[in-house]
């Protein structure tokens, strides 16, 4: 690999993380943009059980404080723990946590690269409940019999461990959720309001029209709202549109509730509307109006009636199916089984399905790009990466994704000039990629160009806000520049953000403004 290169394909992959990682999906491949700072890394260092009788503890040991969500599936009972920036010790081997317990299964897996979210899955038997508890940089699941809540009323208590406080606004805001929903249901249907609580929450659920969705568990704490609409997406398998002005976090606790009324929740105390039509919800802010797009009327005109239509749209897919070519029908088999393979990481399979959907569908563009990433970042065939670029970029010529890409592969093989002039295409958008302008950044300072890297991490700047990547980007460039003060000034600046900073970073930063190291005795 090219010498100069070496820091930069570091620097640009990091930066790129979600961007080019997160996308199985060939219908929705797409660059989401991300801001979010380089936090310490999370590292699991045991996981270890005890089984006492019908009672069984595992604990997941950290080197750290853990931020992590949870959320429960059903059919099998499977419990979800999502640990951010959060890796597994070389040593840890989960096969032998649990080899001589009937009560549960514990397997692992990475669900981001950025921010290196690790996913714990948790089978349960369906005998026994389990609660989560955090103990100071370590995870406590408890996993009991139901009957030990039928007989005592209330979950087995743990040594040296309080339940924490009912939260009141939140319940204050599922009752009001609750009966507005109720009322709105009475109302359609001429009934008179109930007067009397049911006395069960599944009657409630049934009277508020929610009787068939399916159930889960949350515990959101701080975490991003389009997360929290992926994860229903997952659970529901419904389509999920979100709104570009959608944003913030969330933290919402709900135990075995219908996943939509949790999303109706989200929804009020969010101030979203979310409109559904065809298996798709779009989800948007209160204040913007949404219309569905309709399709334009032939010159015959005839009132609707209900029957025609619900005829007319169940014959639509037998009739989209009839026009499409044996070709393309055979393309999406090999696109559904590519997807397969990726879900299981056997991503040389994956990419070896989605180049037979190409030969036979050429101008699918989505394929192509995705056939560009997984070769660029998962196989690390910058050759292929290029070609399958270049193959995006006849169909459309516009996509600064796989411009992006080809610059990223032309960079590792050494051929800056190439490079270079798609990194320029990469950015020729009128907002371009924040990943886009920090790559290209990336690549100009390491070809000798401090300038340009200047001007090119300003511009993202000036989009997207200040960052951990371009506060040390800029100190860096000013050091090589012999710029002393100005480096000096970004390290500050850096030093006072309030970024969490990588082990190791916060100490190199101290040591260029000559601030005390603290010591890690």
């Amino acid at each position: 690999m090219y010498p100069r290169l070496s820091i930069f394909q570091k620097t640009m992959f990091f930066s790129l993380g979600l961007f080019l990682l997160t996308a199985p999906n060939i219908p929705s491949v797409h660059a989401e943009e991300t801001a979010k700072a380089v936090e310490a890394t999370y590292l699991i260092q045991k996981v270890k059980a005890d089984q006492q009788g019908e009672a069984l503890t595992i604990e997941i040991v950290g080197n750290s404080s853990p931020q992590y969500t949870t959320f429960e599936l059903y059919n099998p009972t499977r419990l979800n723990i999502d640990i951010a920036h959060a890796k597994i010790e070389a040593g840890v081997d989960l096969a032998k946590v649990l080899t001589e317990s009937k009560l549960a299964k514990i397997t692992a897996k990475p669900v981001d690269k950025d921010p290196g979210t690790t996913r714990f899955e948790i089978s349960i038997a369906d005998s026994h409940i389990h609660s989560v508890e955090k103990d100071k940089n370590n995870l406590l699941i408890l996993i009991h019999p139901k009957a030990d809540v039928a007989k005592t009323g209330s979950e087995p208590a743990v040594a040296k461990k309080t339940a924490a406080p009912a939260d009141a606004t939140l319940d204050k805001l599922i009752d009001s959720s609750a009966t507005a929903i109720n009322k709105g249901n009475e109302k359609s249907s001429g009934k008179e309001p109930n007067q009397k609580k049911t006395g069960s929450s599944a009657s409630s659920f049934d009277f508020g029209g929610y009787k068939d969705a399916k159930s889960i568990s949350v515990d959101f704490y701080k975490i991003d709202l389009h997360n929290v609409f992926r994860l229903f997406r997952e659970v529901s398998g419904v389509n999920i549109i979100v709104d570009e002005a959608v944003q913030g976090s969330l933290t919402l606790a709900l135990n075995d509730v219908p996943w939509d009324f949790a999303l109706d929740i989200i929804l009020n105390l969010k101030d979203l509307r979310k409109e559904e039509k065809f298996n798709t919800i779009v989800i948007y802010p209160a204040k913007k109006e949404f219309v569905w797009p309709e399709r334009a009327q032939d010159n015959l005109s005839v009132e609707a009636d209900l029957e025609i239509i619900q005829q007319v749209e169940s014959s639509l897919v037998i009739e989209q199916g009839a026009v499409q070519s044996e070709e393309i029908i055979q393309s999406k088999e090999f696109i559904r089984k590519g997807r397969i393979e990726e879900q299981a990481e056997n991503m040389e399979k994956a990419a070896a399905f989605y180049e037979q959907a190409l030969k036979l569908d050429p101008k699918n563009a989505k394929v192509a790009t995705r056939l560009a990433s997984l070769n660029l970042t998962n196989l690390n065939n910058n050759a292929k990466a290029v070609y399958f670029a270049k193959e995006t970029l006849k169909i459309e010529p516009k996509n600064t994704q796989a411009a992006l890409y080809a610059a990223i592969a032309l960079a590792n093989m050494n051929q800056a000039a190439d490079a270079s002039s798609y990194f320029s295409q990469s950015i020729s958008g009128a907002t371009p990629m924040k990943e886009a302008l920090v790559s290209y950044a990336a690549f100009s300072e390491q070809n000798g160009q401090p300038d340009a890297a200047l001007k090119l991490i300003a511009r993202a700047t000036a989009s997207y806000g200040e960052s951990v990547d371009t506060l040390v980007a800029k100190g860096r460039i000013y050091d090589a520049m012999g710029q002393k003060d100005k480096a000096n000034e970004q390290y500050k600046a850096l030093l006072s953000s309030g970024y969490p900073l990588a082990p190791g970073l916060k100490e190199f930063v101290q040591s260029r403004v000559g601030a005390p190291v603290p010591s890690l005795n």
